[in-house]
């Protein structure tokens, strides 16, 4: 279609633009007033190409099919274009013919065509003649100024709050607010969600699970380092959210850390947001871990020569990992999104988000109900785990009231807040020592129970001894939510002083065969 047709130049008169060619901007007809100038300035457009491609698509209804995967309806500048386009390809989605005749019967009482001439104009734009190769070109110029406009609004939109802010809202919580709606922008053409039809997930699962079959890595759940885990779990899917919780000293951030460490080692990205650690905390741990030495050890300098070197040779074999830590204090969910989707796209994957411990993430709008505060965190860390397409393993404290049962081991309404943490998550496992509580509650010989009987109390005392050592070094991890799956209970091996949980069979230790027994509690996480 040339820029001086008939129907360009009614579409110029109609609407108050000056005809284009197809590389220039029209000026928009509802120009953004700049903030606290008044200064006009227009939108970025090009009415010519939307125009072409629809001339296109009436010559040839096949044209459809190279650029529908391209546009949507709002990405035309004109609405009445939009209407039209998404028209013709709901008329050529049903089988019929989408043309000048069907068109104007659909759009007889459209004001905004009828400004144009009606049914003459859309008989000019069938008569335009253009190459169904060029239409794509055209597709791609109406899509790059939609973009361009939606980056114009956002940032005017950015301009205003931050001239005049709402006093209850930080200035962190602008820009983390900014960084979405740009990343989404970038991601999927749009600052917001969009509706997609189940059979593109079909085609998506498909897809995924050849790619898995012949070895493509990226498609595969990940590892979490513990094979009795992953029989049950089948390893760390991508966009779940996993909830480890248990009580104080039952190991949790040594086990995230565990599954951390396994995953840098085999060649992935993690992002580990430690509220509860310092940087240097974690460091000493992982070196720990590697060398065997103790971090008290390391902390003192009460190290040998020998044990400097291991724990020199465990640096060497650290180096080339990719764990990135952030220590910082009052995180919020925005905040770790935003230096999440940083760490993505500046390393080009992400493959594993931990957060130590959820229970200290900072709610977006503090407010005086902690169970909504937590609903607010855990929906938010779950729509990370979406977004980023990323396994992310949150971490949480056990309600005290465990502490009063006679029982220890944890049950789902343990939870501290536990409604929407249990709701949210796709995954939830508790880490239980059963020695911790043992070594508590070792008989003494003066205890009023046994009143001086010397032979009860060593019977009590033989009994508890061997609870201990059957206790020893081991630590159940009990997955009782699965959404995807069974649940059950993984036996783990804990070196307290290492700070290190292994495989239970590493340790020369007969391993349970991870079977759900029929009075398992945790059985059937559907």
């Amino acid at each position: 279609m040339s820029p001086s047709s008939p129907a360009l130049s009614k579409t110029a008169s109609a609407f108050g633009k000056t005809p284009l060619d197809d590389e220039s901007v029209a000026n928009d007809s509802a120009s953004l007033p700049l903030a606290e100038t008044g200064e006009s300035r227009a939108l970025p457009a090009n009415y010519a190409a939307e125009q072409t491609l629809l001339a296109g698509i009436l010559a040839n209804n096949e044209a459809i099919t190279e650029v529908e995967d391209l546009l949507r309806e709002e990405h035309f500048h004109i609405p009445l274009f939009g209407r039209l386009y998404r028209t013709c390809v709901e008329l050529f989605s049903n089988r019929q013919i989408a043309n000048a005749v069907t068109l104007a019967r659909s759009f007889a009482e459209d004001p905004e065509l009828a400004l144009l001439g009606g049914t003459e104009y859309l008989e000019e734009l069938q008569e335009s003649w253009v190459k169904l190769s060029d239409l794509r070109d055209y597709a791609e110029v109406i899509r790059d100024s939609h973009l361009r406009r939606r980056i114009v609004e956002i940032s005017e939109r950015a301009m205003r709050e931050a001239l005049h802010p709402a006093p209850e809202v930080r200035a962190e919580s602008q820009l983390e607010a900014l960084e979405e709606q740009l990343y989404l922008l970038g991601e999927t053409g749009e600052a917001h969600g969009r509706l997609l039809n189940i059979r593109d997930g079909f085609a998506e699962v498909i897809d995924s699970t050849e790619k898995a079959r012949k070895g493509d890595a990226t498609k595969r759940p990940l590892a979490s380092g513990f094979n009795e885990l992953d029989k049950i779990i089948g390893g760390l899917y991508r966009s779940d959210l996993l909830v480890l919780a248990g009580r104080p000293s039952m190991g949790k951030s040594a086990l995230a850390t565990n599954m951390a460490l396994k995953v840098t080692q085999g060649k992935g990205v993690v992002a580990f947001f430690s509220l509860e650690m310092s940087h240097h905390q974690l460091a000493a741990r992982l070196l720990s871990e590697l060398s065997g030495v103790t971090a008290t050890d390391m902390r003192r300098g009460n190290v040998n020569e020998a044990q400097f070197r291991d724990i020199y040779e465990a640096h060497r074999a650290l180096e080339g990992i990719s764990l990135y830590v952030d220590d910082s204090a009052l995180l919020t969910v925005g905040a770790i999104r935003a230096r999440a989707r940083r760490l993505k796209r500046i390393n080009k994957r992400l493959d594993l988000i931990v957060v130590d411990y959820l229970q200290l993430i900072q709610p977006g709008r503090p407010t005086d109900n902690r169970v909504l505060e937590i609903g607010e965190i855990t929906r938010g860390l779950k729509s990370i785990a979406k977004e980023l397409d990323v396994p992310v393993v949150a971490l949480s404290q056990l309600s005290r009231a465990l502490e009063q049962r006679e029982d220890k081991r944890p049950h789902l309404s343990d939870l501290r807040e536990s409604g929407s943490i249990e709701q949210d998550a796709d995954i939830v496992m508790f880490i239980f020592r059963e020695i911790y509580y043992l070594e508590k509650r070792e008989p003494k010989a003066g205890d009023e129970r046994f009143r001086g009987d010397t032979q009860k109390y060593e019977a009590a005392f033989q009994d508890w001894q061997r609870l201990c050592d059957e206790a020893h070094g081991r630590a159940d991890l009990i997955v009782a939510k699965h959404r995807h799956g069974p649940t059950g209970i993984a036996r783990l091996f804990f070196d307290q002083k290492a700070t290190r949980f292994t495989d239970f069979e590493e340790e020369g230790v007969v391993a349970d065969s991870g079977d759900i027994s029929a009075d398992d509690p945790y059985e059937g996480g559907f």
